[in-house]
């Protein structure tokens, strides 16, 4: 929950008659980080909240400064964004600045003590550590064999991470029958263990859950049975389904029983009234699969309604998948093996490129270019203020159409309109690959999953282990956070705190 915290705000106020109309600015700082709020002239000390009285029609700039491992999230109130917070004291006003602890979660296969070992049956696990690389905390603790974690999540106030599961319903240090993946959630802490839905049957898999912007509702992908009971579904369907976050209300938003008809990967929308996902389904959005088996961009509303392609193709291997959206809710960001052109055929080599494409389904383009065989580029993912996309490639660090040294994958980063295209890290080495990125909340930086060799060289890192990694926005500061090298202590899929 968030909560006021002590900090300082200094205000400079230009013009400020001695007497005339005067109106309060009430500033208050919130969330789990630190940090303080200057503004353009005279000092005032405050704790947890600060009011001023100001004179009519002054002009206050408040700037909002993050301290050490924490990140500035955004304004509200009277301002908005996370930029600078301009006030126009034509009558009483309040401004929330809020910071979060910069912590990453993610999965790993490492000891529970934090040592660099395997754990007992290389049992996947969900960690967390501080963007500094201190602080490295299991919030699971299972070993037994199968009973893995996955796919962690923070719900958008930072308190709590969902995840996928095959553990024991009971939250024993067991996997649950038939190996079958829950839909789990649990507090920041490791506290709170609770599972959202409650499948135990073959083929009835939780998999992949994304909160929703308000963080009442998660959703998923599943292919149990659309009654919601404890069976999978006719042909093991995978659908799109929604529960809320205290494991009621659990409802499928796609039907699909036929088979090579699934949907997967689903995201909310900013504004939280659309979902979308990809799926091979038939482009009329009947119950049967799509010509040339060919997987399309769909969106459906939150409540079902609405089912929509926003890409269409059906020649062969044309596939799109993996939508993102942009932060203002406009547009959405997949990687696609179609042609370049657009038109309704598979790209030369099947090199898989960035796309963009509006929310209703006009200005499908590519943001890359590339048609080498193996030069391509996947796991798109927009900065916060929309402005770029950041992504995984194997395309040549020259930029230009063709496969990188050893075929090695790196970070990087486009302009939304495709300009601009830069390598965030540089790696040709064998077994030094770089991938799944993710921003922090401010855009400042970001964080991945690589075999680089720990001290940040061209290398690969022994036994080909994987950490997360650091690196600033423009390509400086790459740091490992976790720093395992024995062989399968590998770590995944890691999310910033928001």
């Amino acid at each position: 929950m968030e909560r006021g915290r002590a900090f300082r705000v200094f205000f400079v106020f230009p013009l400020l008659a001695c007497g005339g109309t005067k109106y309060p600015l009430s500033v208050t700082l919130l969330g789990s980080g630190t940090g303080k709020v200057s503004a353009n002239a005279a000092r005032i000390d405050c704790s947890a909240s600060c009011t001023s009285s100001l004179g009519a029609g002054s002009h206050v700039v408040l700037t909002a400064t993050p301290m050490a491992g924490s990140d500035f999230t955004g304004w509200s109130g009277s301002c908005s964004g996370s930029g600078t917070c301009t006030v126009v004291m034509d009558g009483a006003k309040e401004v929330s600045a809020r910071f979060s602890l910069s912590r990453a979660v993610f999965s790993s296969r490492r000891k529970l003590d934090g040592t660099d070992a395997v754990g007992p049956n290389g049992t996947f696990n969900i960690w967390r550590v501080n963007t500094d690389a201190s602080g490295l905390t299991p919030i699971t603790n299972v070993t037994a064999i199968g009973a893995d974690n996955s796919d962690p999540q923070w719900s958008p106030d930072g308190a709590t991470v969902v995840f996928a599961s095959s553990r024991s319903l009971d939250g024993t240090d067991a996997v649950s029958p038939n190996d079958t993946p829950n839909i789990w959630r649990v507090n920041a802490d490791g506290s709170g263990l609770t599972p959202l839905t409650h499948a135990t049957a073959l083929y009835a898999a939780n998999m992949r859950p994304q909160w929703s912007p308000d963080g009442t509702r998660v959703v998923f992908d599943s292919p149990r049975n659309l009654d919601g009971t404890d069976t999978g579904s006719v042909n093991s369907s995978f659908n799109i389904w929604r529960v809320n976050s205290d494991g009621s209300a659990l409802t499928p938003l796609t039907t699909v029983t036929r088979p090579q008809a699934d949907n997967f990967a689903p995201q909310w929308s900013p504004d939280g009234g659309k979902v979308v996902f990809y799926s091979w389904r038939k482009l009329d959005g009947t119950d049967a699969p799509s010509l040339g088996g060919v997987f399309n961009i769909w969106r459906v509303d939150a409540d079902g309604t609405g089912l929509t392609p926003l890409t269409n193709a059906t020649a062969p291997e044309a596939h799109s998948f993996e939508p993102q959206w942009s932060p203002d809710n406009t547009k959405l960001a997949f990687y696609s093996e179609r042609k370049l052109d657009g038109t309704d055929a598979a790209n030369l080599n099947l090199t898989r490129n960035i796309w963009v494409v509006n929310a209703d389904g006009t200005g499908l383009a590519p943001l890359t270019r590339t048609t080498a065989r193996g030069a391509d580029s996947t796991a798109p993912q927009w900065s916060p203020d929309g402005s770029r996309i950041a992504f995984e490639s194997s395309r040549k660090l020259d930029g230009t159409d063709a496969l990188n040294g050893n075929a090695t994958s790196n970070i990087w980063v486009v302009n939304a309109d495709g300009t601009g295209l830069t390598p965030l890290t540089r790696a040709t080495a064998s077994g030094a690959s770089s991938f799944t990125p993710r921003w922090s909340p401010d855009g400042s930086k970001l964080v991945f999953s690589s075999t680089l060799a720990l001290d940040g060289t061209d290398s690969g890192n022994p036994n080909s282990v994987v950490n997360i990694w650091r690196v600033n926005a423009e390509g400086s500061g790459l740091i490992p956070l976790t720093k395992a090298t024995a062989l399968g202590v590998d770590s995944y899929l890691p999310v910033f705190s928001p």
